[in-house]
């Protein structure tokens, strides 16, 4: 996780990462995509992974929304319910505009 955590709803943010491996830039959806699988991959490690990157994990609280009511645990918490292992993608939606929708 981050060193100082100044978060108002207490999201557990770590190091931006970006798969080292099948990736360009890494910021198309492909290269995204592919981080995302390298860091859900029981087989990978640290190694598999560069530091800072296009993908930003979060870490979902123990006990899910039970505990934290946040977007985070929700999308574990539905993937744990699914019988899938418990990783998910968030992400906000934007109006025409450029603000959230």
């Amino acid at each position: 996780m981050v060193q100082d955590n100044t978060s108002p709803y207490n999201t557990a943010f770590t190091v931006s990462i970006e798969a080292r491996t099948g990736v360009t830039t890494g910021i198309s959806a492909h290269d995204r995509a592919r981080t995302i699988l390298t860091a859900i991959d029981d087989n990978a490690g640290p190694d598999d992974l560069s530091r800072p990157g296009h993908i930003f994990p979060l870490i979902a609280r123990d006990g899910g929304v039970l505990v934290r009511v946040g977007h985070t645990e929700a999308s574990s918490d539905i993937a744990r319910l699914a019988g899938l292992k418990p990783s998910g993608v968030i992400c906000e939606v934007m109006k025409e505009d450029g603000t959230m929708a």
